[in-house]
């Protein structure tokens, strides 16, 4: 298939070396496939090292979902991956319904991840407004950020618990 007019293939034609770096696209819908997914791509190369094409996996956004069914974050988590660059949100899944594309960039969320980026912040999730315990983590060399989210009050509510009275005879 001719796609000289994708992203990938521009991105990917223009490196004059293999750097070993796969293009992982902004989350989009195409032709080909017309549910939200992310394109991976890898260059193709001649022997001599020129530019032969490029090799492109679609990785549908539902696929990731399943990270979120795995961990326990509660009634109001959730998971995101975000562009680390624009503060573009690629997937984004829990009770917050944004579509992938949705920009974060003016939030205090993305401000805190691009400060700190594998870290812990408590503050108000973009876009949403909910207060939630945020675990950030930048996926390196990729220029993309994962974001799990607790809400507040499920994350302190085994601290309220651990801080009732014990019984006196306990030490």
């Amino acid at each position: 298939s001719d796609v000289a007019d994708q992203d990938y293939f521009r991105a990917l034609s223009k490196r004059p070396l293999d750097d070993g770096a796969m293009f992982i696209g902004p989350s989009t819908t195409s032709r080909l496939m017309p549910s939200w997914h992310m394109n991976l791509a890898r260059p193709l190369r001649n022997r001599d090292g020129s530019f032969a094409g490029v090799v492109v996996a679609m990785l549908q956004i539902s696929a990731l979902g399943s990270f979120y069914n795995v961990g326990d974050i509660g009634s109001h988590g959730l998971v995101a991956v975000m562009g680390m660059e624009q503060g573009v949100l690629r997937f984004i899944m829990g009770q917050s319904r944004a579509d992938p594309g949705t920009s974060i960039a003016d939030s205090g969320m993305f401000g805190a991840m691009r400060s700190s980026p594998n870290s812990v912040w408590v503050g108000r999730t973009a876009p949403d407004g909910i207060e939630r315990v945020h675990g950030f983590r930048e996926i390196t060399g990729q220029g993309l950020g994962v974001i799990v989210g607790v809400d507040r009050a499920d994350a302190m509510s085994a601290t309220g618990r651990r801080s009732e009275p014990r019984d006196a005879r306990m030490p």
